[in-house]
């Protein structure tokens, strides 16, 4: 089974925050202004006391899900998560508290620009190797298919070409039984979309080669879920233990920061500058 440990760097995720936009806080509102250059400023104020927008907040981050475009609910959204972290994580540990005072509201970054059963396959090819490593053989993958369309292209009479690319045999499986699941079954995108977490996990680790760290990253990133603890990425894991107390399971501890344990697994590669432990996807 392809597993989630190595050097990946870079193309999951943006992990600095490569803006800080100025929030000016009050006991009944939040304000936040987005001065990027080419935005026009805005200021939301949200008139409601604190614990209503702390109850709002799931909600928000549903909707944040399907309007990824607006740019001023993503501010919103990102501030609203790292008010939460910090509160969550002042009553755990001053160490993880200051740490994520430190990184400041991060970005989610989201990777569904292609049909899902590709990005699957690109994601299982570039795991366990370099970013530079990964986008070569890729390359190399796609020039095989001459042209054709890479979900045909991945069958068994082509193992010999795309081992010839530079996949590793358990890689090269995974792939063609990827494609022969999208064939036979079904991989289509808004069904898997529209599934409950865990019955999308399950049907991707029904799927030789797929594990638990790739479904976990498949629902984070490309499905934007905000509440996935990845415990099987170790760089996550251990920067999280090293933070609060290596005697407290980071299950439990991840547990407190529900619902956006995928943006505590973030402020945990960003503290330690290190993607999850598996390769990116560009």
């Amino acid at each position: 089974m392809i597993g989630g440990c190595g050097s990946a760097r870079d193309e999951w995720l943006g992990l600095a925050s490569k803006r800080q936009p100025r929030v000016a806080r009050g006991p009944n509102f939040h304000r936040i202004r987005d001065g990027r250059p080419g935005c026009a400023t805005v200021n939301l104020r949200l008139a409601v006391p604190v614990p209503v927008f702390r109850v709002c907040a799931a909600a928000l981050l549903s909707l944040f899900r399907g309007c990824v475009s607006c740019a001023s609910f993503r501010l919103m959204c990102e501030h609203t998560v790292h008010h939460h972290l910090v509160e969550v994580a002042a009553g755990l540990s001053p160490a993880l508290e200051a740490a994520i005072i430190r990184l400041g509201p991060l970005e989610y970054p989201r990777r569904d620009s292609h049909p899902f059963p590709h990005y699957l396959c690109r994601a299982i090819s570039g795991q366990q190797i370099s970013v530079k490593a990964a986008q070569s053989i890729w390359k190399r993958v796609e020039g095989s298919a001459g042209g054709a369309p890479l979900l045909d292209h991945f069958t068994p009479a082509n193992i010999d070409v795309l081992r010839s690319c530079g996949l590793s045999g358990a890689k090269t499986k995974t792939i063609i039984t990827i494609a022969e699941t999208h064939r036979n079954v079904g991989l289509d995108t808004d069904e898997l979309r529209a599934l409950p977490v865990a019955e999308r996990t399950a049907r991707l680790t029904a799927i030789w080669g797929v594990g638990q760290w790739t479904a976990d990253m498949m629902n984070m990133f490309y499905f934007g879920e905000p509440d996935i603890w990845p415990d099987g990425d170790v760089a996550a894991r251990k920067a999280l233990e090293r933070l609060t107390s290596k005697r407290r399971k980071t299950v439990r501890s991840a547990e407190r920061f529900k619902p956006y344990r995928s943006w505590l697994a973030l402020y945990m590669w960003a503290h330690v500058d290190a993607p999850p432990d598996g390769q990116a996807v560009g």
